[in-house]
């Protein structure tokens, strides 16, 4: 700012001196107006080059500070080892990581299938919880938990549709390859609803299923929608609580995933667990934090969430929050 407002005042100084050259008395040798208006011009492009130059080395000068020379005084500097170590291309990841025997990628992984086989079915028959990816209309990605009872997410084979409205049955025990289907309760949650809008947007869904102690998981997904089905609706109540949609996905891949991130996060293993439960409170993002609203917000969530544990143990009925 400086030195633009001194290159301004040069500026300015040039033209003062233009203008009352031109108002001399006639006995002085005046330039003509053509003259004088080249001077200005001249001038006004000599500043605005001036103030660019100025501008640029002052964003080099930031660089360098940003990005300082590496040992030795290589004139590479470590923003340009940051940029070029960016992998950018699947030749360039598969240099740094080859295949192996199981494939280089989905289209020739021999473990991925495009259905639920028995073994596949009997994982999901014990797995009480879920992990469902989803995917919003500007491509931003969102994964969100899903858990109840071993069992509460149903397979069906060659779906049609509709619930027999007669209790959740899933097909056990098939060896077919026909087209497998999953129905997916939703539970009463907080109502945000990102995965049931992103569906509406992006049919596309990803779900891992986990089994407490199995530190091998099940990766599937397809296509999914959202039903009403009345018969389907009552196929999936639990704890006299009926879910007003069920999800329901036409499985396209489905795979196991090996035991190895799992084994190393120890996360079923109770030695490793936190001594204390790491306490999250939501108050805090409706209300100033520690306030008087933020409190009651923390109690009330609290007091839900003990209505929920009573209703889970059979001593209550599961309510919308």
């Amino acid at each position: 700012m400086v030195a633009l407002s001194v290159y301004s005042s040069e500026f300015f100084l040039v033209a003062l001196i233009s203008f009352s050259i031109h108002q001399l008395s006639p006995s002085v040798i005046r330039p003509t107006f053509r003259e004088a208006l080249f001077t200005l011009v001249g001038a006004l492009v000599s500043t605005l080059l001036i103030t660019f130059f100025h501008k640029l080395q002052l964003l080099n000068r930031g660089r360098r500070e940003r990005c300082p020379s590496t040992p030795g005084g290589s004139r590479k500097n470590v923003c340009d080892d940051a940029e070029s170590s960016i992998i950018q291309t699947l030749e360039q990841l598969r240099t740094v990581l080859p295949p192996g025997l199981s494939g280089s990628g989905y289209n020739d992984a021999k473990k991925v299938i495009d259905y639920l086989d028995d073994q596949m079915i009997g994982f999901i028959q014990k797995s009480p919880l879920l992990q469902f990816s989803t995917v919003d209309a500007n491509g931003l990605p969102f994964v969100s938990p899903k858990g109840d009872q071993p069992g509460f997410v149903t397979v069906m084979k060659d779906f049609n549709g509709k619930g027999n409205g007669k209790g959740s049955v899933s097909v056990s025990g098939s060896t077919s390859t026909s087209r497998s289907t999953l129905i997916i309760p939703d539970r009463p949650g907080n109502r945000l609803l990102f995965g049931l809008q992103n569906i509406l947007d992006n049919p596309n869904v990803s779900i891992l299923f986990e089994i407490p102690g199995s530190c091998t998981t099940l990766r599937c997904g397809g296509s999914a929608y959202i039903s009403t089905d009345l018969g389907l609706l009552q196929d999936h109540v639990a704890r006299k609580c009926t879910p007003k949609v069920v999800i329901v996905v036409n499985i396209k891949h489905a795979f196991f995933h090996c035991a190895k991130a799992y084994m190393r996060s120890g996360i079923w293993d109770p030695s490793t667990w936190p001594s204390e439960e790491y306490q999250v409170k939501f108050g805090r993002y409706f209300a100033p934090k520690g306030s008087l609203v933020a409190n009651r917000i923390d109690r009330g969530v609290m007091d839900h969430y003990a209505g929920v544990k009573k209703a889970i143990d059979g001593e209550g009925e599961e309510m919308e929050h």
